[in-house]
C-alpha cells in the first residue's frame, strides 16, 4: 500500500505500514500466547519487541519501555537509529515508577515509588508515567494526589 505525496507520501506510508505490522503482531501474539506452551512464549514476545523497535527506529519520537531497558536494549536501539540516520537523542525518553503494594488491600507508597525517578532523570528520561489508581483508591483524592506528585517531582 502506498500513498500519494499530497497525502503524506513517505512518512504516512511508513506510519501506516508500521501500525499495521504492530497490530498484526499483537493480534497474532494474543492468539498464540494462549495457544502456545509456556516454553514457547518468550520467542513470541521477542518477535513483538523486534516489530516495536523497527517502528520506533523509523518513525518514533518517544520511547516508553514500560520497565527498565537493559544496556543491550538501548545499545541495539541506538545502533538501529544510527543505521537510518537518527540518534537516540531525538527520542523523548519516557520513564515510570514501580508500585510496591504492602498487602492485597492497600495502596502503594508514592514517596517510595518516586524515589526511582532521580536515576532515570540522570539517564536522560524527561517524561514519567504514574498510574494514580496504584496510590489512591478514592477518585475524590485525585487533586491531592496530583499536587503531591508535582511537589515531589519539583523537589528532584
Amino acid at each position: 500500500m502506498t500513498l500519494p505525496d499530497e497525502l503524506g507520501g513517505g512518512l504516512a506510508h511508513v506510519l501506516l505500514r508500521k501500525a499495521y505490522s504492530l497490530a498484526a503482531f499483537a493480534l497474532v501474539g494474543v492468539l498464540a500466547d494462549r495457544a502456545l506452551p509456556r516454553a514457547r512464549r518468550p520467542a513470541l514476545r521477542a518477535a513483538l519487541v523486534v516489530a516495536l523497535f523497527s517502528a520506533l527506529i523509523e518513525v518514533g519520537s518517544g520511547f516508553h519501555p514500560v520497565g527498565v531497558p537493559s544496556a543491550d536494549d538501548l545499545t541495539a536501539l541506538a545502533k538501529g537509529l544510527a543505521e537510518v540516520g537518527r540518534s537516540l537523542d531525538e527520542l523523548e525518553l519516557v520513564g515510570g515508577v514501580r508500585a510496591t503494594f504492602p498487602d492485597d488491600d492497600s495502596c502503594a507508597d508514592l514517596a517510595q515509588a518516586m524515589d526511582t525517578i532521580a536515576p532515570q532523570l540522570s539517564d536522560g528520561y524527561t517524561t514519567f508515567c504514574i498510574k494514580p489508581s496504584q496510590f489512591i483508591d478514592d477518585g475524590a483524592e485525585i487533586g491531592r494526589f496530583c499536587r503531591a506528585v508535582i511537589r515531589r517531582a519539583e523537589a528532584l
